[in-house]
């Protein structure tokens, strides 16, 4: 037994830093008893417009909205700093990486999962906090953001 969906964008630069925000589309009810592997495949991508350093980070992580718990172990972190000296340096500017969160888990009764997604910087300043976009989104009207479930046991 599994099934694939893909999940929308998450776009993040309006909440505040540490708050869990649900990727759209990303849920994924079990249907049965058994040990699943849940993988997302995700496009992370921070953009800015501005001189200085700038520090992005991104979380992304199951969370089972049955139990209403984090799934242990299924924090995916993605962080990029730039002095302000290189990438980016001056005007707009984005860097991007495919990120893969996954995770094993056992379910007694049908139970649903869904990926969320946590913005944070590392320097805190003002022009970091308030400019640089994060998001877990699509790509070009494709998709990156592709769910898998499989059932690997009863």
């Amino acid at each position: 037994m599994s099934g694939q969906r893909n999940a929308g964008t998450l776009d993040l630069l309006t909440v505040p830093q540490s708050t869990p925000l649900d990727v759209p589309s990303s849920d994924i009810t079990l249907p049965e008893a058994g040990v699943y592997e849940l993988t997302a495949d995700l496009l992370f991508i921070a953009s800015w417009n501005f001189t200085g350093r700038h520090v992005a980070a991104i979380v992304a992580q199951w969370f089972n909205v049955t139990t209403g718990t984090n799934v242990p172990g299924s924090n995916r972190w993605w962080v990029h700093d730039d002095p302000g000296g290189s990438v980016g340096a001056v005007g707009l500017a984005s860097v991007w990486e495919n990120v893969v969160v996954r995770a094993l888990v056992s379910v007694t009764v049908p139970t649903t999962f869904r990926l969320r997604g946590i913005r944070g910087t590392g320097n805190g300043s003002a022009a970091t906090t308030a400019n640089v976009q994060h998001a877990i989104q699509q790509n070009g009207g494709a998709s990156q953001n592709l769910i898998v479930w499989r059932k690997l046991a009863d």
